[in-house]
Protein backbone atom coordinates (compact mmCIF):
# COMPACT_ATOMS: atom_id res chain seq x y z
CA UNK A 1 0.00 0.00 0.00
CA UNK A 2 1.17 3.23 -0.61
CA UNK A 3 0.52 7.27 -1.42
CA UNK A 4 3.00 7.90 -3.96
CA UNK A 5 3.58 6.31 -7.63
CA UNK A 6 6.79 3.72 -7.01
CA UNK A 7 9.83 4.19 -8.39
CA UNK A 8 12.99 1.64 -9.29
CA UNK A 9 15.45 4.86 -10.08
CA UNK A 10 18.12 5.51 -7.55
CA UNK A 11 19.91 9.48 -7.83
CA UNK A 12 23.07 9.32 -8.87
CA UNK A 13 23.57 13.34 -9.54
CA UNK A 14 23.53 13.62 -5.98
CA UNK A 15 24.99 16.94 -3.65
CA UNK A 16 28.02 14.28 -2.21
CA UNK A 17 29.28 13.48 -5.47
CA UNK A 18 31.78 15.99 -7.59
CA UNK A 19 29.77 16.48 -10.00
CA UNK A 20 26.68 17.48 -8.28
CA UNK A 21 27.71 19.81 -5.66
CA UNK A 22 28.20 23.42 -6.42
CA UNK A 23 30.98 24.96 -4.70
CA UNK A 24 34.18 23.12 -2.63
CA UNK A 25 34.13 19.94 -1.73
CA UNK A 26 36.17 20.72 1.26
CA UNK A 27 33.17 19.55 3.96
CA UNK A 28 33.79 17.95 7.20
CA UNK A 29 30.14 15.50 6.95
CA UNK A 30 28.40 14.56 3.83
CA UNK A 31 25.41 12.60 4.48
CA UNK A 32 23.47 11.10 1.35
CA UNK A 33 20.67 9.20 2.69
CA UNK A 34 19.40 9.20 -0.78
CA UNK A 35 22.31 6.37 -1.19
CA UNK A 36 23.21 5.40 2.09
CA UNK A 37 26.59 6.65 2.44
CA UNK A 38 28.10 8.54 5.18
CA UNK A 39 31.16 10.12 5.14
CA UNK A 40 33.66 12.26 7.68
CA UNK A 41 36.53 14.18 6.54
CA UNK A 42 38.94 15.08 8.92
CA UNK A 43 42.08 16.43 8.16
CA UNK A 44 41.70 16.01 4.92
CA UNK A 45 41.44 11.98 5.66
CA UNK A 46 38.12 10.60 4.72
CA UNK A 47 35.57 7.80 6.92
CA UNK A 48 32.88 5.96 5.99
CA UNK A 49 30.57 5.98 9.05
CA UNK A 50 27.54 3.63 9.59
CA UNK A 51 23.99 4.68 9.93
CA UNK A 52 23.95 4.33 13.89
CA UNK A 53 27.44 6.24 13.96
CA UNK A 54 25.61 9.35 12.18
CA UNK A 55 21.52 9.10 13.67
CA UNK A 56 19.77 9.01 17.04
CA UNK A 57 16.16 8.27 16.80
CA UNK A 58 13.77 8.78 19.63
CA UNK A 59 10.60 9.00 17.73
CA UNK A 60 7.36 8.11 19.53
CA UNK A 61 5.14 6.95 16.75
CA UNK A 62 2.04 5.40 17.98
CA UNK A 63 2.34 1.59 16.73
CA UNK A 64 -1.60 1.68 17.10
CA UNK A 65 -1.68 4.32 13.91
CA UNK A 66 0.91 1.21 12.08
CA UNK A 67 3.33 4.18 10.80
CA UNK A 68 4.55 2.72 7.18
CA UNK A 69 8.61 2.83 6.12
CA UNK A 70 9.72 2.29 2.15
CA UNK A 71 12.45 0.97 0.99
CA UNK A 72 14.35 2.63 -2.47
CA UNK A 73 12.42 0.11 -4.63
CA UNK A 74 9.00 1.11 -3.50
CA UNK A 75 8.51 -1.18 -0.63
CA UNK A 76 6.05 -0.64 1.93
CA UNK A 77 6.44 -1.87 5.76
CA UNK A 78 5.14 -1.60 9.10
CA UNK A 79 7.28 -0.48 11.53
CA UNK A 80 8.34 -2.55 14.28
CA UNK A 81 9.49 0.10 17.15
CA UNK A 82 8.21 3.21 18.59
CA UNK A 83 11.74 4.64 17.56
CA UNK A 84 12.91 3.66 14.50
CA UNK A 85 13.94 5.25 11.58
CA UNK A 86 11.46 5.83 8.83
CA UNK A 87 12.05 6.19 4.48
CA UNK A 88 10.19 7.46 2.29
CA UNK A 89 10.53 7.54 -2.04
CA UNK A 90 8.44 10.22 -3.87
CA UNK A 91 8.85 12.60 -6.68
CA UNK A 92 11.58 9.81 -7.71
CA UNK A 93 13.20 10.76 -5.00
CA UNK A 94 14.33 8.54 -1.68
CA UNK A 95 15.74 9.79 2.07
CA UNK A 96 15.00 9.72 5.51
CA UNK A 97 11.35 10.90 6.42
CA UNK A 98 10.55 13.15 8.91
CA UNK A 99 6.91 13.81 9.62
CA UNK A 100 5.43 15.76 12.88
CA UNK A 101 2.85 14.01 14.64
CA UNK A 102 -1.10 14.82 12.97
CA UNK A 103 -4.34 13.40 13.56
CA UNK A 104 -6.57 11.03 11.38
CA UNK A 105 -10.38 12.14 11.86
CA UNK A 106 -11.26 9.17 9.45
CA UNK A 107 -12.95 6.65 11.09
CA UNK A 108 -12.14 2.85 10.51
CA UNK A 109 -9.82 4.11 7.62
CA UNK A 110 -8.96 0.62 6.69
CA UNK A 111 -12.69 0.04 5.61
CA UNK A 112 -13.89 3.64 4.21
CA UNK A 113 -16.94 4.18 4.33
CA UNK A 114 -19.12 7.16 4.01
CA UNK A 115 -19.16 9.21 7.06
CA UNK A 116 -19.28 13.01 8.69
CA UNK A 117 -16.80 14.23 10.44
CA UNK A 118 -18.16 16.40 12.92
CA UNK A 119 -16.47 18.75 15.86
CA UNK A 120 -13.20 19.79 13.89
CA UNK A 121 -11.60 22.40 15.69
CA UNK A 122 -11.79 26.13 14.30
CA UNK A 123 -9.49 27.19 11.89
CA UNK A 124 -8.43 23.74 11.31
CA UNK A 125 -6.26 23.04 7.98
CA UNK A 126 -7.37 19.15 6.85
CA UNK A 127 -5.79 17.25 4.05
CA UNK A 128 -7.89 14.67 2.42
CA UNK A 129 -6.29 11.63 0.81
CA UNK A 130 -7.34 8.25 -0.41
CA UNK A 131 -5.11 4.90 -1.53
CA UNK A 132 -6.88 2.49 -4.05
CA UNK A 133 -8.93 2.75 -7.42
CA UNK A 134 -12.10 4.23 -6.09
CA UNK A 135 -12.29 8.14 -4.64
CA UNK A 136 -13.30 10.09 -1.78
CA UNK A 137 -15.69 13.02 -2.78
CA UNK A 138 -15.30 15.89 -0.09
CA UNK A 139 -18.08 18.66 1.06
CA UNK A 140 -19.87 20.82 3.52
CA UNK A 141 -19.72 24.62 4.69
CA UNK A 142 -16.51 26.76 3.05
CA UNK A 143 -15.78 23.70 0.89
CA UNK A 144 -15.80 23.59 -2.56
CA UNK A 145 -17.18 20.10 -3.75
CA UNK A 146 -13.86 18.06 -4.64
CA UNK A 147 -12.79 14.41 -5.80
CA UNK A 148 -9.94 13.09 -4.16
CA UNK A 149 -8.00 10.45 -5.55
CA UNK A 150 -4.70 8.41 -5.07
CA UNK A 151 -1.88 10.46 -5.31
CA UNK A 152 -3.77 13.99 -5.12
CA UNK A 153 -4.87 14.80 -2.06
CA UNK A 154 -6.94 17.60 -1.39
CA UNK A 155 -6.03 20.29 1.11
CA UNK A 156 -9.77 21.64 2.95
CA UNK A 157 -9.40 25.27 3.82
CA UNK A 158 -9.88 26.21 7.28
CA UNK A 159 -13.02 28.02 8.67
CA UNK A 160 -13.16 30.08 12.11
CA UNK A 161 -15.70 27.98 13.20
CA UNK A 162 -15.77 23.82 14.93
CA UNK A 163 -17.72 22.45 11.80
CA UNK A 164 -18.25 18.97 9.84
CA UNK A 165 -17.12 17.38 6.93
CA UNK A 166 -18.94 15.29 4.36
CA UNK A 167 -16.82 12.55 2.78
CA UNK A 168 -18.71 10.18 0.46
CA UNK A 169 -16.77 7.34 -0.81
CA UNK A 170 -16.89 5.66 -4.29
CA UNK A 171 -15.72 2.62 -5.68
CA UNK A 172 -12.59 0.57 -4.14
CA UNK A 173 -10.50 1.71 -1.65
CA UNK A 174 -8.29 0.26 0.74
CA UNK A 175 -6.91 3.46 2.99
CA UNK A 176 -8.58 7.06 3.67
CA UNK A 177 -7.71 9.77 5.92
CA UNK A 178 -8.99 13.18 6.48
CA UNK A 179 -5.75 14.71 8.50
CA UNK A 180 -5.53 17.75 10.74
CA UNK A 181 -1.92 19.14 9.52
CA UNK A 182 0.92 19.98 11.67
CA UNK A 183 2.91 22.40 9.14
CA UNK A 184 2.69 22.64 5.79
CA UNK A 185 -0.18 20.73 4.05
CA UNK A 186 0.83 17.51 2.12
CA UNK A 187 0.20 14.07 1.48
CA UNK A 188 0.77 12.58 4.93
CA UNK A 189 1.87 8.74 4.84
CA UNK A 190 -0.75 6.52 6.04
CA UNK A 191 -2.11 6.69 9.79
CA UNK A 192 -4.62 3.97 10.46
CA UNK A 193 -7.72 4.57 12.49
CA UNK A 194 -10.10 2.44 13.63
CA UNK A 195 -13.56 3.98 15.85
CA UNK A 196 -12.03 6.52 17.28
CA UNK A 197 -9.07 9.10 15.42
CA UNK A 198 -5.98 8.34 16.01
CA UNK A 199 -2.76 10.92 16.01
CA UNK A 200 0.31 9.05 14.51
CA UNK A 201 3.32 10.32 17.04
CA UNK A 202 6.35 12.26 15.46
CA UNK A 203 9.81 11.02 13.85
CA UNK A 204 12.34 12.62 16.14
CA UNK A 205 15.42 12.51 14.67
CA UNK A 206 19.33 14.16 15.62
CA UNK A 207 22.71 14.01 14.78
CA UNK A 208 24.51 11.38 16.91
CA UNK A 209 25.96 13.66 20.03
CA UNK A 210 29.33 12.41 19.52
CA UNK A 211 29.23 13.07 15.88
CA UNK A 212 28.44 16.92 16.43
CA UNK A 213 31.04 17.51 18.63
CA UNK A 214 33.74 16.02 16.61
CA UNK A 215 32.82 17.62 13.47
CA UNK A 216 32.22 20.99 14.94
CA UNK A 217 34.52 23.95 16.10
CA UNK A 218 32.90 26.37 18.21
CA UNK A 219 35.08 28.79 17.25
CA UNK A 220 34.72 28.43 14.44
CA UNK A 221 32.13 29.46 11.72
CA UNK A 222 29.82 26.44 10.61
CA UNK A 223 27.48 26.07 7.42
CA UNK A 224 25.31 23.53 7.15
CA UNK A 225 23.77 22.80 3.22
CA UNK A 226 20.83 20.42 3.03
CA UNK A 227 18.08 19.09 0.43
CA UNK A 228 14.25 18.15 1.15
CA UNK A 229 11.29 17.92 -0.57
CA UNK A 230 7.70 17.15 0.61
CA UNK A 231 5.89 13.75 -0.82
CA UNK A 232 3.73 16.12 -2.70
CA UNK A 233 3.36 20.08 -3.90
CA UNK A 234 2.70 21.75 -1.16
CA UNK A 235 -1.06 22.24 -1.20
CA UNK A 236 -1.70 25.01 1.99
CA UNK A 237 -4.26 27.30 1.33
CA UNK A 238 -3.30 29.53 4.67
CA UNK A 239 -1.84 32.80 3.66
CA UNK A 240 1.02 32.21 5.90
CA UNK A 241 2.99 29.53 7.80
CA UNK A 242 6.33 28.21 9.03
CA UNK A 243 7.77 24.75 8.96
CA UNK A 244 11.01 23.46 10.70
CA UNK A 245 14.03 22.10 8.35
CA UNK A 246 16.80 22.18 10.93
CA UNK A 247 16.73 22.45 15.12
CA UNK A 248 19.89 23.42 16.37
CA UNK A 249 20.96 23.87 20.03
CA UNK A 250 23.84 25.97 21.24
CA UNK A 251 24.65 26.05 25.45
CA UNK A 252 22.46 29.01 25.03
CA UNK A 253 20.14 29.11 22.40
CA UNK A 254 17.48 27.48 20.18
CA UNK A 255 17.37 27.62 17.02
CA UNK A 256 14.90 26.81 14.14
CA UNK A 257 16.03 27.28 10.65
CA UNK A 258 13.17 26.55 7.75
CA UNK A 259 10.73 27.79 5.47
CA UNK A 260 7.83 30.58 5.47
CA UNK A 261 5.41 29.73 2.91
CA UNK A 262 3.12 32.76 2.02
CA UNK A 263 0.63 32.05 -0.76
CA UNK A 264 2.98 30.62 -3.76
CA UNK A 265 5.76 32.41 -2.55
CA UNK A 266 8.68 30.51 -0.62
CA UNK A 267 11.69 31.99 1.91
CA UNK A 268 14.17 31.60 4.08
CA UNK A 269 13.24 31.08 7.57
CA UNK A 270 15.59 31.49 10.98
CA UNK A 271 13.82 32.02 14.45
CA UNK A 272 16.04 32.29 17.98
CA UNK A 273 15.43 32.50 21.55
CA UNK A 274 17.46 32.02 25.13
CA UNK A 275 17.15 29.03 26.82
CA UNK A 276 17.36 30.89 29.87
CA UNK A 277 13.89 32.49 29.72
CA UNK A 278 12.66 31.95 25.91
CA UNK A 279 12.90 35.64 24.52
CA UNK A 280 13.60 35.99 21.28
CA UNK A 281 16.81 36.49 20.60
CA UNK A 282 16.46 37.18 16.35
CA UNK A 283 13.24 36.37 14.08
CA UNK A 284 12.49 37.03 10.46
CA UNK A 285 12.59 35.58 7.33
CA UNK A 286 14.18 36.09 3.61
CA UNK A 287 13.22 37.02 0.33
CA UNK A 288 10.09 35.79 -1.02
CA UNK A 289 10.69 33.09 -4.00
CA UNK A 290 7.87 31.95 -6.97
CA UNK A 291 7.23 28.06 -5.73
CA UNK A 292 6.90 27.89 -9.63
CA UNK A 293 10.33 28.76 -10.08
CA UNK A 294 11.51 26.59 -7.87
CA UNK A 295 12.47 22.56 -8.34
CA UNK A 296 10.28 19.93 -5.95
CA UNK A 297 13.17 19.73 -3.96
CA UNK A 298 14.81 22.54 -1.74
CA UNK A 299 18.32 22.93 -1.27
CA UNK A 300 18.94 25.39 1.79
CA UNK A 301 22.31 26.86 2.59
CA UNK A 302 22.63 27.86 6.66
CA UNK A 303 26.39 29.64 7.56
CA UNK A 304 25.96 30.31 11.58
CA UNK A 305 28.84 33.25 12.00
CA UNK A 306 29.74 34.43 16.09
CA UNK A 307 28.16 37.73 14.99
CA UNK A 308 25.37 36.63 12.35
CA UNK A 309 24.15 34.28 9.90
CA UNK A 310 23.37 34.43 6.60
CA UNK A 311 21.12 31.96 4.29
CA UNK A 312 20.57 31.28 0.80
CA UNK A 313 18.05 28.87 -0.76
CA UNK A 314 18.21 27.43 -4.36
CA UNK A 315 20.42 30.09 -5.55
CA UNK A 316 18.27 32.82 -3.89
CA UNK A 317 18.84 35.96 -2.60
CA UNK A 318 20.77 35.95 0.54
CA UNK A 319 19.39 36.58 3.87
CA UNK A 320 21.14 37.75 6.73
CA UNK A 321 20.09 38.33 10.40
CA UNK A 322 22.66 39.80 11.65
CA UNK A 323 20.91 39.66 15.47
CA UNK A 324 21.62 35.98 15.34
CA UNK A 325 25.11 35.82 17.04
CA UNK A 326 26.21 32.90 18.83
CA UNK A 327 24.17 30.15 16.70
CA UNK A 328 27.87 28.62 15.54
CA UNK A 329 28.71 26.98 18.71
CA UNK A 330 26.40 24.25 17.98
CA UNK A 331 25.85 21.07 20.48
CA UNK A 332 22.64 19.47 19.05
CA UNK A 333 21.46 19.10 15.39
CA UNK A 334 17.51 17.75 15.25
CA UNK A 335 15.82 17.35 11.83
CA UNK A 336 12.14 19.21 11.10
CA UNK A 337 11.36 18.68 14.74
CA UNK A 338 8.77 20.79 16.32
CA UNK A 339 9.61 22.91 19.24
CA UNK A 340 7.71 25.24 21.87
CA UNK A 341 10.82 28.24 21.97
CA UNK A 342 10.97 29.42 20.03
CA UNK A 343 7.25 28.41 18.55
CA UNK A 344 7.95 26.82 15.22
CA UNK A 345 5.90 23.54 13.64
CA UNK A 346 8.01 21.01 13.01
CA UNK A 347 8.89 19.28 9.19
CA UNK A 348 6.84 16.90 7.19
CA UNK A 349 9.33 16.64 4.52
CA UNK A 350 12.10 14.27 3.57
CA UNK A 351 15.81 14.77 4.28
CA UNK A 352 18.03 13.36 0.59
CA UNK A 353 21.06 15.10 1.28
CA UNK A 354 23.10 16.95 4.35
CA UNK A 355 26.75 18.15 4.42
CA UNK A 356 28.56 20.46 6.85
CA UNK A 357 31.44 22.99 6.40
CA UNK A 358 33.37 23.64 9.10
CA UNK A 359 34.79 27.22 8.02
CA UNK A 360 33.94 30.62 6.86
CA UNK A 361 32.03 30.41 3.07
CA UNK A 362 31.63 33.63 1.28
CA UNK A 363 28.39 35.39 -0.01
CA UNK A 364 28.78 34.11 -3.11
CA UNK A 365 29.72 30.12 -1.83
CA UNK A 366 26.57 29.87 0.29
CA UNK A 367 24.74 31.14 -2.82
CA UNK A 368 26.41 28.37 -5.10
CA UNK A 369 26.37 25.95 -2.88
CA UNK A 370 22.66 26.46 -2.54
CA UNK A 371 21.96 25.22 -5.58
CA UNK A 372 23.40 21.43 -5.40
Amino acid sequence: MSLVLKSNKVATNSLGNINGIKGEQDWSLFLDFENGQYIKKLNNVKSELQEAEVLTCNSNKSLASRPMTMDRFGNTSVITAVNQLRWWQAQERYGLLIEDSQTNYFLNSSTPATQTISNIPASSLMVASCIGSGSLIVSGAGITTTTVIEGKPFAIPPVGSIRSINIEVVGSLTHAQVIRTAGFATLHTPISSSSAIRASGGDIVELNSALVSEIIDPAKPVTIVYQTLPLVEMLDPRPTYNEARLILETNDFICAVGLTKTGTNLSNRLVSSYKSNSSYQSTGSGTAQDLNSLEDSKTQAVQLLPNGAMMSMNGGSLYKPNNAIGLNKITKISLARGVVSPIHQGGNCIFTKLAIYNRLLSDSEIQQISKS
